[in-house]
Protein backbone atom coordinates (compact mmCIF):
# COMPACT_ATOMS: atom_id res chain seq x y z
CA UNK A 1 0.00 0.00 0.00
CA UNK A 2 1.43 3.38 -1.35
CA UNK A 3 2.06 6.07 1.48
CA UNK A 4 2.20 9.90 0.86
CA UNK A 5 5.37 11.85 1.39
CA UNK A 6 6.69 14.93 2.81
CA UNK A 7 8.33 18.03 2.85
CA UNK A 8 11.11 15.83 4.63
CA UNK A 9 11.03 13.20 2.62
CA UNK A 10 11.53 15.67 -0.49
CA UNK A 11 14.15 17.34 0.77
CA UNK A 12 16.19 13.82 1.06
CA UNK A 13 14.93 13.42 -2.91
CA UNK A 14 15.67 17.01 -3.74
CA UNK A 15 19.75 16.32 -2.20
CA UNK A 16 20.33 13.25 -4.39
CA UNK A 17 18.72 14.80 -7.55
CA UNK A 18 21.39 17.90 -6.88
CA UNK A 19 23.84 15.56 -6.35
CA UNK A 20 23.12 13.37 -9.33
CA UNK A 21 23.01 16.77 -11.86
CA UNK A 22 26.48 17.64 -10.10
CA UNK A 23 27.77 13.95 -10.64
CA UNK A 24 26.99 13.88 -14.31
CA UNK A 25 27.84 17.40 -15.41
CA UNK A 26 30.26 19.18 -13.24
CA UNK A 27 32.27 21.29 -12.89
CA UNK A 28 28.57 22.79 -13.00
CA UNK A 29 27.07 26.34 -11.38
CA UNK A 30 24.40 26.46 -9.14
CA UNK A 31 21.93 28.55 -12.03
CA UNK A 32 22.82 25.77 -14.21
CA UNK A 33 22.05 22.86 -11.89
CA UNK A 34 18.68 24.67 -11.18
CA UNK A 35 18.01 25.03 -14.88
CA UNK A 36 18.81 20.44 -15.31
CA UNK A 37 16.69 19.90 -11.71
CA UNK A 38 13.47 21.84 -12.56
CA UNK A 39 14.15 23.15 -8.59
CA UNK A 40 14.30 26.73 -7.41
CA UNK A 41 17.62 28.52 -7.33
CA UNK A 42 16.70 29.29 -3.73
CA UNK A 43 16.52 25.58 -2.96
CA UNK A 44 19.68 24.55 -5.08
CA UNK A 45 21.42 27.29 -2.88
CA UNK A 46 20.21 25.63 0.37
CA UNK A 47 21.08 21.89 -0.62
CA UNK A 48 24.65 23.21 -2.00
CA UNK A 49 25.31 24.78 1.27
CA UNK A 50 24.46 21.27 3.10
CA UNK A 51 26.53 19.35 0.70
CA UNK A 52 29.82 21.93 1.10
CA UNK A 53 29.23 21.63 4.92
CA UNK A 54 29.70 17.74 4.48
CA UNK A 55 32.54 17.80 2.53
CA UNK A 56 30.62 15.77 -0.22
CA UNK A 57 30.99 18.55 -3.38
CA UNK A 58 33.79 21.13 -3.94
CA UNK A 59 33.88 24.90 -5.20
CA UNK A 60 36.01 24.97 -8.08
CA UNK A 61 37.05 28.10 -10.23
CA UNK A 62 34.68 31.19 -11.15
CA UNK A 63 32.67 30.42 -14.25
CA UNK A 64 32.82 34.14 -16.47
CA UNK A 65 29.25 34.64 -17.77
CA UNK A 66 27.22 37.06 -19.50
CA UNK A 67 26.32 39.33 -16.94
CA UNK A 68 26.78 39.68 -13.23
CA UNK A 69 28.94 38.11 -11.00
CA UNK A 70 30.81 35.31 -12.45
CA UNK A 71 29.15 31.65 -11.16
CA UNK A 72 31.51 29.37 -9.09
CA UNK A 73 31.64 25.95 -10.54
CA UNK A 74 30.97 23.16 -7.98
CA UNK A 75 31.54 19.41 -8.35
CA UNK A 76 32.31 16.61 -6.09
CA UNK A 77 34.68 16.50 -3.71
CA UNK A 78 36.65 13.10 -4.62
CA UNK A 79 37.78 12.91 -0.62
CA UNK A 80 34.32 13.40 0.49
CA UNK A 81 33.69 10.03 0.95
CA UNK A 82 35.19 6.62 0.24
CA UNK A 83 33.91 3.16 0.04
CA UNK A 84 35.10 -0.47 -0.20
CA UNK A 85 34.37 -3.20 -3.11
CA UNK A 86 34.46 -7.05 -2.84
CA UNK A 87 34.16 -9.50 -5.65
CA UNK A 88 34.26 -13.14 -4.41
CA UNK A 89 34.13 -16.13 -7.22
CA UNK A 90 35.00 -19.31 -7.46
CA UNK A 91 38.41 -18.89 -7.70
CA UNK A 92 39.39 -15.82 -6.30
CA UNK A 93 38.79 -12.33 -3.94
CA UNK A 94 39.07 -8.84 -5.04
CA UNK A 95 38.68 -5.70 -3.06
CA UNK A 96 39.36 -2.32 -4.13
CA UNK A 97 38.87 1.26 -1.71
CA UNK A 98 37.54 4.00 -4.08
CA UNK A 99 37.11 7.91 -3.67
CA UNK A 100 33.37 9.34 -4.21
CA UNK A 101 34.57 9.98 -8.24
CA UNK A 102 35.51 6.76 -8.85
CA UNK A 103 39.53 6.58 -8.09
CA UNK A 104 40.99 3.05 -7.06
CA UNK A 105 43.18 4.12 -3.94
CA UNK A 106 44.12 0.70 -2.94
CA UNK A 107 43.84 -2.76 -4.63
CA UNK A 108 43.94 -6.61 -2.76
CA UNK A 109 43.70 -9.91 -4.47
CA UNK A 110 43.55 -13.34 -3.57
CA UNK A 111 43.58 -16.94 -4.88
CA UNK A 112 41.13 -18.92 -3.26
CA UNK A 113 39.67 -21.97 -5.13
CA UNK A 114 36.31 -23.06 -3.76
CA UNK A 115 36.67 -21.07 -0.66
CA UNK A 116 34.44 -22.44 2.34
CA UNK A 117 31.99 -19.57 3.94
CA UNK A 118 34.11 -19.83 6.83
CA UNK A 119 37.35 -19.55 4.91
CA UNK A 120 35.97 -17.07 2.44
CA UNK A 121 34.64 -14.56 5.31
CA UNK A 122 37.73 -14.55 7.04
CA UNK A 123 39.29 -13.57 3.62
CA UNK A 124 36.98 -10.77 3.67
CA UNK A 125 37.79 -9.78 6.42
CA UNK A 126 41.71 -9.28 5.68
CA UNK A 127 40.95 -7.50 2.43
CA UNK A 128 39.09 -5.08 4.31
CA UNK A 129 40.92 -4.38 7.24
CA UNK A 130 43.84 -4.09 4.50
CA UNK A 131 42.08 -1.85 2.25
CA UNK A 132 41.54 0.58 4.93
CA UNK A 133 45.16 0.91 5.76
CA UNK A 134 45.20 3.15 2.87
CA UNK A 135 41.03 5.26 3.97
CA UNK A 136 41.94 9.00 4.88
CA UNK A 137 40.84 9.25 8.12
CA UNK A 138 39.10 12.75 7.66
CA UNK A 139 36.89 11.52 5.28
CA UNK A 140 34.05 9.63 5.78
CA UNK A 141 33.79 5.64 4.49
CA UNK A 142 30.58 5.24 3.65
CA UNK A 143 30.01 1.13 3.37
CA UNK A 144 31.16 -2.12 1.92
CA UNK A 145 29.80 -3.78 -0.84
CA UNK A 146 30.04 -7.11 -1.78
CA UNK A 147 29.25 -8.81 -5.09
CA UNK A 148 29.16 -12.68 -4.65
CA UNK A 149 27.61 -15.63 -7.62
CA UNK A 150 23.88 -15.69 -6.73
CA UNK A 151 21.05 -16.22 -5.89
CA UNK A 152 20.48 -14.95 -2.25
CA UNK A 153 18.32 -13.25 -0.09
CA UNK A 154 18.51 -9.66 -0.71
CA UNK A 155 16.07 -8.67 2.27
CA UNK A 156 18.30 -10.75 4.82
CA UNK A 157 21.69 -10.45 3.31
CA UNK A 158 21.99 -14.20 3.20
CA UNK A 159 23.21 -15.96 0.23
CA UNK A 160 20.77 -19.18 -0.45
CA UNK A 161 23.03 -20.69 -2.59
CA UNK A 162 25.29 -20.56 -5.26
CA UNK A 163 25.68 -23.39 -8.01
CA UNK A 164 29.24 -25.58 -8.37
CA UNK A 165 29.95 -23.81 -5.39
CA UNK A 166 29.83 -26.75 -2.46
CA UNK A 167 28.96 -25.15 1.37
CA UNK A 168 27.32 -21.74 0.23
CA UNK A 169 23.62 -22.14 1.46
CA UNK A 170 21.70 -20.38 3.83
CA UNK A 171 25.02 -17.82 4.45
CA UNK A 172 24.51 -14.62 6.66
CA UNK A 173 27.19 -12.71 4.62
CA UNK A 174 25.84 -9.43 5.44
CA UNK A 175 25.56 -9.48 9.21
CA UNK A 176 28.92 -11.57 10.03
CA UNK A 177 30.44 -8.61 8.17
CA UNK A 178 28.62 -6.04 9.94
CA UNK A 179 29.25 -7.72 13.22
CA UNK A 180 32.93 -7.66 12.85
CA UNK A 181 33.79 -4.69 10.52
CA UNK A 182 31.15 -2.42 12.20
CA UNK A 183 30.42 -0.68 9.03
CA UNK A 184 27.33 -0.91 6.47
CA UNK A 185 27.35 -3.58 4.07
CA UNK A 186 25.73 -3.79 0.69
CA UNK A 187 25.00 -7.33 -0.66
CA UNK A 188 24.63 -7.80 -4.31
CA UNK A 189 25.04 -10.27 -6.98
CA UNK A 190 27.89 -9.92 -9.13
CA UNK A 191 25.96 -9.43 -12.53
CA UNK A 192 23.90 -6.49 -10.95
CA UNK A 193 27.00 -4.93 -8.88
CA UNK A 194 29.05 -4.92 -12.79
CA UNK A 195 25.70 -3.43 -14.42
CA UNK A 196 25.39 -0.55 -11.41
CA UNK A 197 29.19 0.27 -11.80
CA UNK A 198 28.82 0.67 -15.33
CA UNK A 199 25.70 2.67 -14.89
CA UNK A 200 27.62 5.19 -12.69
CA UNK A 201 31.16 4.95 -14.06
CA UNK A 202 31.14 3.25 -17.80
CA UNK A 203 29.55 3.89 -20.85
CA UNK A 204 25.90 2.98 -19.16
CA UNK A 205 26.22 6.76 -17.96
CA UNK A 206 24.15 7.67 -21.11
CA UNK A 207 21.73 5.03 -20.94
CA UNK A 208 19.00 4.69 -18.35
CA UNK A 209 17.91 1.25 -19.63
CA UNK A 210 20.16 -1.32 -20.67
CA UNK A 211 20.80 -4.93 -19.88
CA UNK A 212 24.28 -5.70 -18.91
CA UNK A 213 25.68 -9.49 -19.63
CA UNK A 214 28.60 -10.50 -16.92
CA UNK A 215 31.09 -13.59 -18.16
CA UNK A 216 32.80 -14.78 -15.09
CA UNK A 217 33.64 -17.98 -14.12
CA UNK A 218 29.59 -18.57 -14.15
CA UNK A 219 27.73 -16.33 -16.36
CA UNK A 220 24.99 -13.80 -15.27
CA UNK A 221 22.72 -10.52 -15.92
CA UNK A 222 22.15 -7.37 -14.49
CA UNK A 223 18.80 -5.37 -15.77
CA UNK A 224 18.48 -1.41 -14.98
CA UNK A 225 15.79 0.27 -15.29
CA UNK A 226 15.03 4.35 -15.88
CA UNK A 227 18.87 4.53 -14.36
CA UNK A 228 18.26 1.83 -11.59
CA UNK A 229 18.87 -1.31 -10.83
CA UNK A 230 15.85 -4.32 -11.56
CA UNK A 231 16.24 -6.91 -9.22
CA UNK A 232 12.54 -8.16 -9.10
CA UNK A 233 10.86 -10.32 -6.19
CA UNK A 234 13.38 -11.87 -4.70
CA UNK A 235 16.31 -9.86 -5.90
CA UNK A 236 17.57 -11.82 -8.04
CA UNK A 237 16.34 -10.46 -11.57
CA UNK A 238 18.72 -11.10 -14.41
CA UNK A 239 20.37 -14.23 -14.18
CA UNK A 240 20.94 -14.89 -18.11
CA UNK A 241 23.13 -17.86 -17.49
CA UNK A 242 19.67 -19.97 -16.02
CA UNK A 243 17.58 -19.13 -19.13
CA UNK A 244 17.69 -22.69 -20.89
CA UNK A 245 18.28 -23.76 -24.52
CA UNK A 246 17.37 -27.61 -25.82
CA UNK A 247 20.74 -28.88 -27.54
CA UNK A 248 19.06 -32.05 -27.45
CA UNK A 249 16.27 -33.62 -24.98
CA UNK A 250 16.99 -32.30 -22.16
CA UNK A 251 17.01 -28.44 -21.72
CA UNK A 252 20.29 -27.07 -20.03
CA UNK A 253 20.77 -24.01 -18.74
CA UNK A 254 23.19 -21.70 -21.08
CA UNK A 255 25.65 -21.01 -18.59
CA UNK A 256 26.85 -24.28 -18.30
CA UNK A 257 28.40 -23.81 -21.80
CA UNK A 258 29.16 -19.78 -21.63
CA UNK A 259 31.82 -19.23 -18.96
CA UNK A 260 35.15 -18.62 -18.47
CA UNK A 261 35.36 -22.03 -16.93
CA UNK A 262 34.14 -23.50 -20.42
CA UNK A 263 36.30 -21.59 -22.09
CA UNK A 264 39.38 -22.59 -20.08
CA UNK A 265 38.33 -26.04 -20.77
CA UNK A 266 38.24 -25.73 -24.17
CA UNK A 267 41.48 -23.91 -24.89
CA UNK A 268 43.42 -25.80 -22.02
CA UNK A 269 44.82 -22.96 -20.25
CA UNK A 270 43.80 -21.92 -17.13
CA UNK A 271 44.13 -18.18 -16.89
CA UNK A 272 42.98 -14.84 -18.81
CA UNK A 273 46.16 -13.79 -20.36
CA UNK A 274 46.83 -16.88 -21.35
CA UNK A 275 43.39 -17.01 -23.58
CA UNK A 276 44.24 -13.98 -24.80
CA UNK A 277 47.91 -14.92 -26.22
CA UNK A 278 46.03 -17.82 -27.98
CA UNK A 279 43.49 -15.38 -29.25
CA UNK A 280 46.09 -12.87 -30.18
CA UNK A 281 47.25 -16.19 -32.47
CA UNK A 282 43.65 -16.57 -33.85
CA UNK A 283 43.90 -20.12 -31.89
CA UNK A 284 41.25 -22.37 -33.68
CA UNK A 285 39.86 -23.38 -30.56
CA UNK A 286 39.16 -20.30 -28.83
CA UNK A 287 37.50 -18.83 -32.03
CA UNK A 288 35.09 -22.06 -32.43
CA UNK A 289 34.46 -21.57 -28.51
CA UNK A 290 33.34 -18.14 -29.26
CA UNK A 291 31.61 -18.62 -32.38
CA UNK A 292 29.58 -21.62 -30.29
CA UNK A 293 28.99 -18.94 -27.83
CA UNK A 294 27.04 -16.24 -30.43
CA UNK A 295 24.92 -19.17 -31.53
CA UNK A 296 23.73 -19.85 -28.23
CA UNK A 297 23.60 -16.36 -26.62
CA UNK A 298 21.53 -14.93 -29.80
CA UNK A 299 18.75 -16.29 -28.83
CA UNK A 300 18.18 -15.35 -26.01
CA UNK A 301 19.41 -11.89 -25.83
CA UNK A 302 16.70 -11.43 -28.98
CA UNK A 303 14.29 -12.22 -26.01
CA UNK A 304 15.95 -9.95 -23.75
CA UNK A 305 16.03 -6.81 -25.91
CA UNK A 306 12.21 -7.99 -26.58
CA UNK A 307 10.90 -8.16 -23.23
CA UNK A 308 13.00 -5.08 -21.99
CA UNK A 309 13.28 -2.66 -25.15
CA UNK A 310 16.94 -1.64 -23.60
CA UNK A 311 18.98 1.18 -24.93
CA UNK A 312 21.78 -0.93 -25.12
CA UNK A 313 23.18 -4.58 -24.13
CA UNK A 314 26.42 -3.97 -22.38
CA UNK A 315 29.28 -7.15 -22.43
CA UNK A 316 31.61 -7.47 -19.53
CA UNK A 317 33.44 -9.36 -17.06
CA UNK A 318 36.57 -11.57 -16.62
CA UNK A 319 36.99 -12.48 -20.25
CA UNK A 320 39.78 -10.62 -21.90
CA UNK A 321 38.52 -7.43 -23.41
CA UNK A 322 39.30 -8.76 -27.07
CA UNK A 323 37.66 -11.79 -26.79
CA UNK A 324 34.61 -9.91 -25.92
CA UNK A 325 34.80 -7.95 -28.86
CA UNK A 326 35.11 -10.40 -31.21
CA UNK A 327 32.00 -12.17 -29.35
CA UNK A 328 29.95 -8.64 -29.54
CA UNK A 329 31.18 -8.54 -33.27
CA UNK A 330 29.47 -12.46 -34.01
CA UNK A 331 26.48 -11.30 -32.04
CA UNK A 332 26.04 -8.60 -34.36
CA UNK A 333 25.62 -11.32 -37.25
CA UNK A 334 23.98 -13.35 -35.29
CA UNK A 335 20.68 -11.89 -33.40
CA UNK A 336 19.44 -10.27 -36.89
CA UNK A 337 18.55 -13.91 -37.44
CA UNK A 338 16.11 -14.49 -34.59
CA UNK A 339 14.53 -10.62 -34.92
CA UNK A 340 11.30 -10.18 -36.10
CA UNK A 341 11.25 -7.29 -38.31
CA UNK A 342 9.50 -3.94 -38.08
CA UNK A 343 10.77 -2.51 -34.78
CA UNK A 344 11.79 1.20 -35.16
CA UNK A 345 14.95 0.91 -32.86
CA UNK A 346 17.52 -2.03 -31.38
CA UNK A 347 19.90 -1.74 -28.86
CA UNK A 348 22.71 -0.87 -29.18
CA UNK A 349 26.00 -3.97 -28.40
CA UNK A 350 28.28 -2.50 -26.00
CA UNK A 351 31.86 -3.29 -24.34
CA UNK A 352 31.70 -2.19 -20.96
CA UNK A 353 34.86 -0.04 -19.77
CA UNK A 354 35.28 -1.92 -16.48
CA UNK A 355 35.88 -5.62 -17.83
CA UNK A 356 37.95 -7.95 -15.46
CA UNK A 357 37.23 -5.60 -12.64
CA UNK A 358 33.27 -5.00 -13.49
CA UNK A 359 31.89 -6.87 -10.38
CA UNK A 360 34.49 -5.77 -7.92
CA UNK A 361 34.45 -1.71 -9.01
CA UNK A 362 30.82 -2.07 -8.93
CA UNK A 363 30.71 -3.19 -5.52
CA UNK A 364 32.60 -0.24 -4.32
CA UNK A 365 30.08 1.69 -6.35
CA UNK A 366 27.25 0.28 -4.18
CA UNK A 367 27.46 2.42 -1.16
CA UNK A 368 27.62 5.53 -3.05
CA UNK A 369 24.86 4.64 -5.68
CA UNK A 370 22.39 3.73 -2.66
CA UNK A 371 23.04 7.38 -1.22
CA UNK A 372 23.16 9.14 -3.75
CA UNK A 373 21.39 8.17 -6.81
CA UNK A 374 17.70 9.84 -6.41
CA UNK A 375 14.79 7.25 -6.81
CA UNK A 376 11.22 7.46 -6.28
CA UNK A 377 11.23 5.11 -3.46
CA UNK A 378 12.13 8.14 -1.06
CA UNK A 379 9.57 9.63 -1.74
CA UNK A 380 7.18 6.89 -0.41
CA UNK A 381 8.58 5.88 2.71
CA UNK A 382 7.61 6.95 6.24
CA UNK A 383 11.29 7.46 7.71
CA UNK A 384 14.14 9.13 5.72
CA UNK A 385 17.09 7.38 5.06
CA UNK A 386 20.74 7.74 3.44
CA UNK A 387 23.59 9.95 4.90
CA UNK A 388 22.00 13.69 4.83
Amino acid sequence: MLSGTNLEYTRFYNQRVVLEAIRLHEPVSRAEIARRTGLTNQTVSNIVGELLGRGVVQVGSKRMGRRGQPALEISLNPQGAFSIGLHLDRDHLAGVLMDLKGTVHRQVSYEAQMPSPAKALKLMQKAVLELQKAWPRNSDLWGLGVALPGPMEMSSGRVVAVPNFPGWGDVPVRDWLEERLQILVYLENDATAAATGERWHGVGRDFPNFFYVYFGVGMGGGVILGGHPYRGASGNAGEFGHTCFQPGAKPQPVGEFVSLEELYRAAGVSSPSALEALFERRDARVLAWLDRAAELLAPGLVSVESLLDPDALIFGGRFPQPLIAYLVGRLGEQMPLYRLPGKPLYPKLLLGQAQQDAACLGAATLPFYEEIAPSHHLLLKKTGSGVF
